[in-house]
């Protein structure tokens, strides 16, 4: 079954859906991708937002981020994360390209909270 209310909001002329991700679940997200990492693994946060998924990624990992609200776009990374984990909160209306970006970037371990209906 297609979901009709996804669809409505991927074709939203404005995009509204900046969502800050609750910490409980933040955290869920990270222990769930540890169990794929490598203890040498830069993690990476491509949606900062206030920094819930980064701050709590494990103790004394490499980590990096991107913002867009701080001038570091996600979408101007260039080269791999091959040794990485990008694990984060990627906004819903611009997901295909996000997608299509973190491939390209190819990281070993891809956890992204993405909303099914």
């Amino acid at each position: 079954m297609k979901s009709s209310t996804g669809h409505a909001i991927k074709q939203r002329k404005e995009a509204k859906d900046v969502f800050y991700t609750p910490e409980d679940l933040a955290k869920k997200c990270i222990s769930i991708a540890e169990k794929y990492a490598k203890p040498d693994d830069l993690w990476f946060d491509g949606f900062y937002g206030k920094g819930v998924y980064y701050y709590n990624y494990p103790y004394g990992c490499e980590k990096d981020f991107t913002e867009i609200e701080l001038e570091l776009d996600f979408f101007d990374l260039d080269g791999e994360i091959e040794e990485g984990v990008c694990c984060s909160n990627p906004p819903y209306s611009i997901l295909d390209k996000v997608l299509q970006k973190t491939i390209e970037l190819n990281p070993r371990v891809i956890n992204y909270l993405i909303g099914v209906n």
